[in-house]
């Protein structure tokens, strides 16, 4: 049982990837999103310039 369950919580997982990649790109492409959605254009980006300044000070972070 420990299997299909690990299996099932993995195809899930891999599922809502998926679907919210696909809802990014999309918006990105320029359709429609709703309201609450963070990013809503071609011009929107994922981390600010401030975002990127404050963890360019950790170790992991990439230049």
């Amino acid at each position: 049982m420990r299997p299909t369950v690990n299996r099932i919580l993995l195809a899930l997982a891999g599922l809502v990837l998926i679907v919210v990649g696909g809802a990014v790109l999309a918006a990105g492409l320029g359709a429609a999103v709703p309201s609450w959605w963070p990013w809503d254009g071609r011009t929107d980006v994922l981390l600010s310039a401030a975002d990127r300044g404050r963890w360019r000070d950790e170790g992991w972070w990439w230049p």
